[in-house]
């Protein structure tokens, strides 16, 4: 073997001596840092809903009881500002669906009405009376549907935060699945711990951008960054995608996962046009008015509010707006009266 075959070698062996270190070296630091995330404390409480635990955190006072219903890949401590202004008014409980923050993971591929009976499993094994005012953003508005048609008579009313609309959603599938295959990247660097910085970066640029309300509290910031870098976070965030695929047709017409009848319904749409962190979503902005009139129109009693100066992540970005809505049906609720009779 010539001295340069020989150095061609060595090197490449040195090549792959140093990969093996990076990537062990990133495994090591990703596993290091989940043990150190044992420092975040749940707020609320870990139920057990048959097999698998939940978290579930409940506060404030009164009825009816307010349920949070977070949009796609989010959890419980995104939406906390947002928990803390209903509690003012009412009894109000957020939790996090299977695989996120401090719950269970599940069986992957479960459609739309399997994850929402995780929701009520979790209610009823916690001893959260109903019947609940929903609030639903995004993907969540779907979860929240399902819920409705599943138990109608636990739903007294519900909040759509710029919900997810079947005729928009479906007639954008592929959008969806291009989303997916970032998804699938992310959780490959998450497992080396490459995401944890970029999270990081990303919360500050939300922060700067005024998308993170300025009374978050920060070991609340600081959990969520730690729990949305992880690997799991990045899986689950892949399977929820499952259910939009596994819904029949039926439900994939506009109203096909079910009306509400005069149960009283804020519908929140936002008015800034979807960018930055949402910029994926622009496609969808020629239409998105529209989807959340037909929302509007699933109960007679009902309601539409535009975030003039939100984006898609108005749970997140106004808190006080969206807790305004769900005071309003809360109201409707207590007195047995209809939106109009709501200020």
């Amino acid at each position: 073997m010539t001295s340069a075959h020989k150095w061609s070698r060595r090197a490449a062996i040195g090549a792959a001596i140093a990969a093996l270190a990076l990537f062990g070296g990133g495994w090591t630091f990703e596993h290091l840092a989940e043990l150190d995330d044992r420092r975040f404390k749940p707020p609320g409480e870990l139920v057990d809903i048959g097999g698998r635990k939940l978290h579930l955190s409940c506060t404030g006072s009164g009825s009816p009881t307010v349920v949070l219903e977070p949009g796609g890949g989010e959890f419980s401590l995104l939406i906390a500002p947002l928990q803390r202004r209903i509690a003012t008014f009412t009894h109000v409980c957020s939790y996090d669906r299977a695989g996120y923050a401090w719950s269970d993971p599940a069986p992957p591929g479960r459609t739309f009405d399997q994850r929402a009976a995780d929701l009520d499993r979790l209610l009823a094994s916690a001893q959260v009376e109903g019947p609940y005012v929903l609030v639903g953003a995004s993907y969540g508005g779907f979860l929240v549907r399902s819920f409705a048609r599943q138990e109608p008579p636990k739903v007294a009313g519900m909040v759509l935060v710029d919900a997810a609309e079947e005729n928009i959603v479906y007639n954008h599938l592929p959008l969806f699945k291009h989303a997916v295959v970032t998804q699938r990247v992310a959780q490959l660097l998450a497992e080396f711990g490459l995401m944890r910085p970029a999270v990081a970066q990303l919360a500050r640029q939300a922060r700067e951008a005024g998308q993170i309300p300025p009374d978050a509290r920060p070991e609340d910031v600081a959990a969520a960054i730690a729990f949305d870098a992880r690997p799991s976070a990045f899986r689950t965030d892949i399977d929820e995608f499952s259910a939009y695929e596994s819904t029949p047709a039926s439900e994939r017409r506009p109203g096909g996962f079910g009306a509400l009848g005069n149960r009283p319904l804020v519908v929140i749409r936002h008015g800034k046009p979807l960018s930055g962190l949402n910029a994926a979503l622009a496609e969808l902005e020629p239409g998105w008015a529209e989807a959340q009139a037909r929302l509007a129109a699933l109960s007679t009693d009902s309601r539409t509010v535009v975030a003039a100066q939100n984006g898609h992540d108005i749970a997140r970005e106004n808190p006080v707006l969206v807790a305004d809505a769900v005071h309003c049906v809360v109201k409707a609720v207590r007195t047995r009266t209809t939106l109009a009779g709501q200020p």
